[in-house]
């Protein structure tokens, strides 16, 4: 929210209405000279809202009931609902205190068309809100949030060659890569090309870097062929999908978190935050509503505390690929329970997501 200070166009007609002591700011103090004077305020508020403004607030508070001077504020209330719709802006009357606008005023102020608004912290709040709901039109996007959706009870867990299938298909870059049998691990990354990162895929391993599943830049056959052979020797219990084999992705300046929450009050949250291994010790995260835009998946971006190496890198790729997740929840529905990238490798120039997860439903199934 921005106070923009009076032009000094404005600020000289102002002081041709206002004593001399009123101070010609924004905020506009008026001073007690004027207090409870309907038409001299009128004016005075016509006159500050020549300038252009998205809204105009008066704070002012009530007294306690049968005090004298509640009518010195309802005629600075009137005031202010005159000037207002004779400049077709929206009003509001914030009070400093919550409970010095009681019920009586508040549909006074409905009835004028001026919106009560009660403390001083959730006013800023509110107009706040406002400004981001004025921002979603803008841009195109639908003003109020969808129909909170239930994430599905019967949700299984995605492989992540699944979850990159899904995301490959909606344009996110994914590394070269092969599922494969252990034994044929070490021939499918000859013909992959060296260097690999080889990793177990199972349906009870999500975590595969944690329990020691996954093996970083094997140059040759051998060191696949080892890799493999510990995975399996270190999990003789799992009912192994595959090994999965892609291309090391080398040269990151960020490595981000793109993920999908289920939250009870809104629904499927977005998060990007600062990802890798680490994750859980920065707490680097923005949630994002959705459905949400491009700009502002940008505005969460820069809000982490990881922007200065971000910003060295590809940012549009990074934007792309956060949106990309976003229509994947919107266009799953009711069959999404979470969804998460990490990391995500921001590159010089392109992005790659080099891990993902998720639970969702099959596809054909019913609701849960």
């Amino acid at each position: 929210i921005e106070l923009p200070p009076p032009t000094h166009k404005t600020r000289r007609a102002l002081a041709e209405v206002l004593p001399e002591f009123a101070l010609l700011g924004n905020p506009l103090d008026y001073g007690n000279a004027l207090w409870g004077q309907e038409e001299p305020l009128r004016r005075v508020f016509e006159t500050a809202l020549r300038d252009p403004v998205d809204a105009i607030v008066l704070v002012i508070d009530y007294p306690l009931p049968g005090a004298a001077y509640t009518a010195d504020v309802d005629n600075a209330v009137d005031a202010l609902a005159g000037a207002a719709a004779a400049a077709a802006v929206p009003a509001a009357v914030a009070s400093i205190l919550p409970e010095s606008l009681p019920l009586h005023a508040r549909q006074r102020m409905l009835a004028r068309g001026v919106a009560p608004l009660q403390g001083l912290d959730e006013a800023v709040v509110a107009l706040a809100g406002c400004v981001r709901l004025g921002e979603r039109i803008r841009a195109g996007l639908p003003p109020f949030l969808a129909p909170v959706v239930p994430p599905p009870k019967d949700a299984l867990p995605l492989s992540e060659w699944a979850a990159k299938e899904l995301l490959a298909d909606l344009g996110v870059a994914v590394p070269d890569g092969r599922l494969v049998a252990p034994n044929d691990a070490p021939e499918a990354a000859a013909a992959l090309g060296f260097p690999v990162v080889a990793k177990l895929l199972s349906p009870d391993l999500p975590h595969k870097a944690a329990a020691g599943a996954v093996a970083l830049g094997l140059r040759d056959e051998a060191e696949v062929a080892a890799a493999v052979a510990a995975f399996v020797g270190d999990h003789p219990r799992l009912a192994i999908e595959g090994v999965l084999l892609e291309q090391l992705v080398e040269g990151a300046v960020c490595e981000l978190l793109v993920g999908a929450r289920h939250d009870p009050a809104f629904g499927h949250v977005l998060v990007v935050g600062s990802g890798g291994s680490l994750v859980e010790l920065f707490s680097d995260v923005c949630p994002l509503l959705l459905p949400t835009s491009d700009k502002e998946v940008e505005v969460a971006l820069r809000r982490l505390r990881v922007w200065p190496r971000l910003r060295t890198g590809d940012v549009r790729a990074a934007v792309d690929c956060v949106s990309a997740l976003a229509r994947l929840v919107e266009s799953s529905g009711e069959r999404l329970a979470e969804f998460e990238v990490n990391p995500l490798l921001v590159l010089e120039r392109g992005a790659v997501a080099v891990d993902a997860l998720g639970r969702m439903r099959r596809a054909g199934a019913g609701p849960a």
